[in-house]
């Protein structure tokens, strides 16, 4: 009887067991022969061997060996069920103090430093406020919400901390915590006609009320997150994302797009905030317009490559 590698696979899982598997085709377990987990089965050729040099399937074993030993067939004996590891949920606490407070009839600061570095990154004091911003005087962080509920949040080291040789990073989430599902501050964002898409969470802040913009946290859109944007009102998406995230952009409006939202992205040089916000605005609106079209991406490569050599002559 023919077997599938599937069914094989399945067969050890409810046998001899899966030590690990080296590549999807091949199975590492212990060998009824000898007892050492020295035996390497390729469950799509159906041939293996133990890698015990006195075994003596040290040379070659076939798959009707095995089913001899065992005593059952892959057809025969029930369906493998794996175990799912019930992992406890992970409670994310918000690190730090609030950036700023609203006290005795004005506003105070926890950090001066970390209020100054989000001012210069374009972030007004009332969205520094609302947005509940914290920092612990090393880092600072932003709050991740969905319906209500803090999931995450996404933290930047404060400029004049050193990064060290690899022992600190410069961007960090809470650990053993996914952002895959999520969309920074999608409460708001889902009644928006028109949704633009960036990197950094810090950009998307500083852009958020000017051309309605928020991130997926990197430069992806899960299935998770584009089935939300599919089912709120949000009809164009226009994605902003950093020099060389093109194929990742291409992949993501494909993916929109067949869940029914127009979408287009741009090709720049650097990074969004290498620019003035204007420039970033006006760009945004053509994208948008790009996206009504039904136009995949627009290239501003040649005018960003002038405004650095106009920036660079300063």
């Amino acid at each position: 009887m023919a077997y599938s590698s599937k069914a094989i696979l399945d067969w050890f899982h409810r046998t001899l067991g899966v030590d690990h598997q080296p590549n999807p085709d091949e199975v590492n377990t212990e060998c009824p022969k000898c007892g050492e987990k020295k035996l390497y089965f390729n469950i799509k050729k159906q041939i293996g061997k133990c890698h015990k040099a006195s075994c003596v399937w040290h040379a070659k074993v076939f798959l009707k060996d095995l089913i001899e030993v065992v005593g059952f067939a892959p057809h025969q004996g029930g369906e493998w069920e794996p175990k799912v590891e019930e992992k406890a949920p992970i409670t994310v606490t918000l690190p730090g103090y609030p950036v700023l407070i609203w006290a005795q009839n004005q506003l105070m600061t926890s950090n001066e430093a970390a209020l100054k570095y989000l001012r210069g990154r374009g972030l007004d004091d009332k969205l520094i406020l609302n947005w509940k911003i914290t920092c612990d005087g090393e880092r600072i962080y932003v709050p991740i919400f969905h319906a209500g509920v803090l999931v995450n949040f996404n933290s930047r080291i404060l400029p004049g901390f050193d990064l060290g040789d690899g022992g600190r990073k410069k961007y960090l989430y809470c650990k053993g915590v996914s952002t895959g599902k999520y969309i920074l501050g999608w409460e708001e964002c889902r009644d928006w006609t028109d949704l633009a898409i960036v990197e950094n969470t810090f950009v998307s802040l500083a852009y958020r009320y000017r051309m309605h913009c928020s991130t997926t946290f990197g430069s992806n859109v899960s299935d998770a997150q584009a089935k939300l944007i599919a089912e709120s009102s949000v009809r164009r998406v226009a994605i902003l994302w950093d020099e060389n995230a093109w194929a990742g952009a291409d992949r993501a409006i494909k993916k929109l797009q067949a869940f029914g939202v127009k979408a287009a992205y741009w090709k720049i040089l650097g990074q969004p905030d290498d620019y003035p916000i204007e420039w970033v605005e006006a760009k945004w609106k053509l994208v948008m317009a790009a996206a009504e079209d039904g136009v995949a991406f627009i290239d501003f490569r040649e005018e960003c490559a002038k405004i650095r050599e106009k920036q660079s002559s300063w």
